[in-house]
């Protein structure tokens, strides 16, 4: 895949996970799976609301309990549900400064978040990871469109 081609269709989600696991580290903080694939989920939604394109370029799932990428989810299953202590191997990768804006974004509002909360935001009404669990679609690919249309709305309310 070429360099435009790979701007086109988004970043590797690891290198956007480790982008949040250093700045999780920086403050010092720590973080499980279910918390950062939400953290992933409200990335790539934001920033297809923000800018139309996506931050990354795997799929996004409906999982049993949250939105899953099944790659993070995978590379990170043998911490189950303790603390991820190492940060993902991928060939680091250069975010423009309105992806890291994003981001960091996304990580200020809702890295705050307890784990339930965080959840919770994920079961609104009208939220496609949502509104596919519940016509019980788990394992399904949520539509990026599905993502863009919801997040762009959300853009309007705040």
């Amino acid at each position: 895949m070429t360099t435009q081609e790979r701007s086109k269709a988004g970043h590797d989600a690891k290198a956007v996970a480790n982008y949040l696991l250093n700045l999780i580290i920086k403050d010092g903080k720590e973080i499980k799976q279910p918390e950062l694939l939400r953290l992933l989920y409200f990335c790539q939604g934001y920033t297809l609301g923000f800018t139309g394109k996506p931050l990354f370029h795997q799929p996004i799932e409906v999982g049993k309990y949250g939105p899953v990428v099944r790659e993070i989810r995978n590379a990170l299953a043998h911490y189950g549900y303790e603390e991820i202590r190492e940060k993902l191997y991928v060939v680091d990768d250069v975010f423009s400064d309105e992806e890291k804006e994003i981001i960091e974004a996304v990580y200020a509002v809702y890295g705050e978040l307890e784990p339930e909360l965080l959840m919770a935001y994920t079961f609104l009404p009208r939220d496609p990871f949502y509104e596919m669990k519940t016509n019980e679609k788990v394992g399904e690919i949520i539509p990026i469109e599905s993502l863009r249309e919801y997040f762009e709305s959300r853009l309007e309310l705040a």
